[in-house]
């Protein structure tokens, strides 16, 4: 059962976007210790003296994370819980958790409503989830705190990789175009063929259907999405509006590969699925004006993204916190039961004075229905 982000104790609302994305790219220096391990100290043997620790040290962790776009924190047990992962995170004094930027759409259930602990994927087992970073058109986490409750029996690694990487690795003529066309990211799909079928009464359906459904979507989500047929008439696609896949990082300026295209291509699922009945997400991307994106296109992508991808064997009580804007994440399958948790993290900084938009209601019944489906 959905637990709705409002009834989650201390929780901000997610910050707009920050979109820098215009002109030449410039100068895209080489990262060579992307991901860094930090270690519990020797001596610390408390969890008041985890806690305690994290505080004093928190200038040098945040620049750590700034520098290598994503932590990696081993061997502490204040995070082995769900009370105490947000202990762990509130000892970071200038950050504040923050709602899930797909709150709105309901695609994530809270593990722990009371903690502000959302759900890390633990569904869909034999699907592989594929590098992206959770950013919409309108509304980022900063950045993100992924831990482990409990390791799947076999599989389920944390993947990450970093954004700046993969856009320097990949081909310019392939930047030139994604940023020349933009991106739309459909986020779920209404079948209306049987409507399509019935003449001009069902056309006039299908039309009242679309208006209908923007409608609802204006007044429940603030991702200003929009509804449009498909190609062939048979579908309603809810779509993100085009966004561009490169941006330039809101403090250092620097660009990095900000696209979730790597998991959300209905393609490149196809290409990694095991059989005809694994199932596949109803997510799919187009260029900005719905054309089709070339297979060899997408194909570059998942080579520059697959050879940049590092993979993580998490156990109980470990945490990644990475930089949203410029670290990509995803999940390998897995095998037996799995509980991985996120709290989504934001600054004052990046706080929206536009609280109303965490306000709306959730769409969980509708974007859940269409989510996964069998291919």
């Amino acid at each position: 059962m959905l637990v709705s982000a409002s009834v989650s104790l201390g929780l901000v609302p997610c910050p707009p976007t920050h979109w820098d994305a215009e002109g030449p790219l410039g100068c895209m220096p080489v990262r060579t210790d992307f991901l860094r391990q930090i270690n519990l100290p020797v001596g610390i043997t408390t969890q008041d003296a985890e806690s305690a620790w994290l505080h004093e040290h928190e200038d040098a962790l945040l620049a750590s994370l700034s520098g290598a776009g994503a932590v990696h924190f081993q061997g502490f047990s204040l995070p082995r819980t769900k009370p105490g992962f947000r202990r762990f995170c509130n000892a970071f004094a200038s950050l504040q958790p923050c709602t899930d930027p797909l709150a709105s759409v309901g695609v994530r259930s809270l593990l722990s409503s009371t903690d502000g602990v959302y759900e890390a994927v633990n569904t869909f087992s034999k699907t592989f989830i594929g590098l992206h970073n959770d950013a919409t058109r309108e509304i980022t986490a900063p950045f993100a705190a992924f831990v482990c409750f409990e390791p799947a029996t076999a599989g389920g690694e944390f993947l990450v990789a970093d954004g700046r990487a993969i856009l320097a690795d990949l081909a310019p003529s392939v930047v030139e175009l994604l940023r020349k066309r933009s991106l739309s990211v459909c986020v779920a799909s209404v079948p209306v063929g049987a409507l399509a079928d019935a003449g001009p009464l069902g056309v006039g359906a299908v039309r009242l259907l679309k208006q209908t459904i923007w409608w609802l979507l204006e007044q429940m989500t603030p991702l200003r999405l929009r509804v449009c047929p498909s190609a062939d008439g048979r579908t309603l696609q809810i779509l993100e509006r085009p966004k561009p896949p490169i941006n330039r990082h809101p403090r250092t300026f620097l660009p990095s590969f900000f696209s979730s295209i790597h998991s959300q291509s209905r393609y490149l699922q196809k290409q990694r699925v095991e059989s005809a009945d694994s199932p596949v997400a109803m997510t799919d991307v187009f260029y900005g004006d719905l054309s089709q994106i070339e297979p060899k296109v997408l194909t570059h992508i998942e080579e520059v993204v697959t050879r940049h991808t590092r993979s993580l064997e998490m156990v109980r009580g470990d945490v990644v916190i990475l930089d949203s804007y410029q670290v990509l994440h995803g999940r390998d399958t897995f095998e037996g039961p799995r509980e991985h948790g996120v709290v989504w993290l934001t600054g004052r900084a990046f706080h929206s004075e536009s609280a109303e938009k965490s306000e709306r209601i959730s769409l969980s019944s509708l974007v859940n229905r269409f989510a996964v489906k069998g291919n």
